[in-house]
């Protein structure tokens, strides 16, 4: 997909399977890597009160990196461009305000249309369906489940864990 090459993590969809014995998430967690071909690093098993929490569930954060600048170049650029294509509309369709003051209008109407593609930008670095996704993972941890993330890195291996997910009775969460 298009939308994707903005990110740049390798995994951008994120499972999550919670289960109440440690027996069961490691059971589920060696079929996945077994069964879909994920490696030790797309399959972390998560443990309550475990200290590497943030590392487990985002382990790429340079990935995270290039996804702020490349959200915040495309889409400021966007909002560039579109600032100057609404300028140039309002300007000559002799907008009376737009015509008497060109330079801070073209100002303006450019300025707040970067920044809006700049906010945006910024929205999608952090990535609100993986904040559902870790409240809720979070939750599981504190209730003492023991949880399986994966980060499966195309839609084959995605459908593939989420059938055999389905096929173990786990309760799962997923981002987009």
């Amino acid at each position: 997909m298009v939308w994707q090459k903005l990110f740049g993590e390798r995994a951008t969809t994120k499972l999550v399977a919670v289960f109440d014995t440690a027996a069961a998430a490691e059971d589920a967690a060696g079929k996945i890597k077994s069964s879909a071909g994920l490696n030790t690093g797309q399959v972390r098993i998560l443990v309550p009160g475990d200290s590497r929490f943030d590392i487990k569930i985002e382990p790429e954060p340079a990935g995270v990196a290039r996804t702020a600048v490349r959200t915040h170049v495309a889409f400021g650029s966007i909002g560039f461009v579109v600032g100057v294509l609404l300028w140039f509309v309002l300007f000559m369709t002799r907008f009376e305000l737009v015509r008497g003051t060109p330079i801070a209008s073209a100002v303006a109407v450019v300025f707040f249309l970067t920044m809006a593609g700049l906010l945006f930008g910024g929205f999608l670095t952090l990535r609100p369906d993986h904040q559902v996704l870790i409240t809720r993972l979070r939750s599981a941890l504190e209730e003492g489940k023991w949880c399986v993330v994966i980060h499966p890195r195309s839609p084959e291996e995605c459908d593939q864990v989420e059938a055999l997910l389905d096929s173990e009775g786990a309760q799962t969460m997923r981002s987009i």
